[in-house]
């Protein structure tokens, strides 16, 4: 994305997918854009699937935006990134 001088930074929270779209103009940014997409379901709700649900709004969010030729940045919640645990097996304490 080197010489892009327009970015989206995308954040998908718990209740909608939210979108801001920067330029630069010299030492200034200014903004383009700002949408705010609901989601159909809360990512909380346990009967959503949250997949789907994230793929909707994503599929909204460029129905009505164009990205070509801008850089993306997404940003989700830590507990959308890291929520898988898992059990190491024991090792020696060496």
């Amino acid at each position: 994305m080197a010489g892009a001088q327009s970015s989206w930074g995308i954040d998908i929270g718990t209740m909608s997918l939210k979108a801001i779209k920067l330029r630069k103009d010299g030492d200034r940014v200014q903004v383009e854009a700002l949408d705010v997409i609901d989601h159909d379901l809360p990512l909380s709700d346990p009967t959503a699937n949250r997949d789907e649900v994230i793929r909707k709004s994503l599929s909204r969010f460029l129905e009505r935006h164009s990205t070509r030729r801008d850089a993306v940045f997404v940003s989700v919640a830590g507990s959308m990134a890291f929520s898988r645990f898992l059990q190491l097996p024991p090792v020696e304490p060496k």
